[in-house]
């Protein structure tokens, strides 16, 4: 469990993320305490804790998973520094291990609202070169 209370995390994810919602028309869903997703009728945007640390994973919903499986691609959800890095293979972006939630939070949204606008306006087009961008790395 976080070293914030349920209330601060909720708090963290208005002040950080409510972006989604003004700007893309996201609808934001509470699964629980240290668990939100924001979904559009293209992408979903998830933000959890998981062993004090805060996850933010990306992935294409509907139509665009669709058209995505189609081409036989997985619309898997990825991390947000993990398509960050693959479309900006220059960003000087490092994962801080143990980072305390609301810098993590703070960081973590400027990466969605800086390098990812394509994709919350439901453009996937470039899917395939975060995928092939991130199996490239593991080799």
């Amino acid at each position: 469990m976080p070293n914030l209370s349920a209330e601060e995390f909720s708090s963290l994810i208005e002040k950080h993320f409510s972006f989604l919602v003004y700007e893309y028309s996201f609808r934001p869903k509470k699964n629980s305490d240290w668990s939100y997703d924001f979904e559009s009728s293209m992408t979903k945007i998830s933000i959890f804790t998981e062993h004090n640390t805060l996850v933010v994973g990306i992935e294409p919903v509907g139509e665009e998973a669709g058209k995505l499986l189609r081409n036989n691609i997985l619309p898997e959800q990825l991390g947000i520094s993990v398509v960050a890095r693959s479309l900006y293979p220059d960003l000087d972006y490092k994962i801080i291990w143990d980072e305390p939630i609301p810098s993590a939070m703070e960081r973590e949204s400027q990466l969605v609202k800086n390098y990812c606008a394509d994709f919350l306006r439901g453009d996937f087009t470039k899917w395939t070169d975060v995928l092939n961008a991130r199996k490239n790395r593991r080799k």
